[in-house]
């Protein structure tokens, strides 16, 4: 169950209510590989191993500029962002290139066994916090 608030926020043409995802918990690489160890015949400290490795590869790739395909997984990428020039000559990274995200798309095709992250994906309203 994925649940949200609405949050009001302001512009120059009005206020508006925007969605906004809240997150209850947050798992940490120990408690993925406790999980893991649980559901399967590999110790939690082979899992931790093998999960850090992938980390370093993983990393390394991205910040080469790759695009990293996790097949049944997905995919990873980074990507640039910054402020917009209105003649190339003008851009200058130090002042516009002001960030870099990493995007992550899941896989939502292959075998049988692979679930689409979104399909039947529930939702849940929560009310409260001074918000509608």
């Amino acid at each position: 169950m994925l649940k949200y608030k609405l949050i009001k926020t302001a512009n120059a043409k009005g206020s508006f209510y925007c969605p906004c995802t809240i997150n209850e918990r947050t798992f940490d690489l120990h408690d993925i590989a406790r999980e893991i160890q649980n559901n399967s015949c590999f110790k939690r400290s082979d899992v931790l191993g093998l999960l850090c490795e992938l980390k370093e590869t993983l990393f390394r790739h991205l910040r080469d500029g790759d695009v990293v395909n996790l097949n049944d997984f997905g995919r990873f990428k980074l990507h640039v962002t910054g402020n917009s020039v209105t003649d190339p000559r003008q851009f200058r990274p130090s002042r516009d290139l002001t960030g870099v995200r990493c995007c992550f798309s899941p896989t939502s095709h292959g075998s049988d066994r692979q679930k689409d992250l979104y399909k039947d994906l529930e939702f849940e309203r929560v009310k409260g916090g001074g918000n509608i």
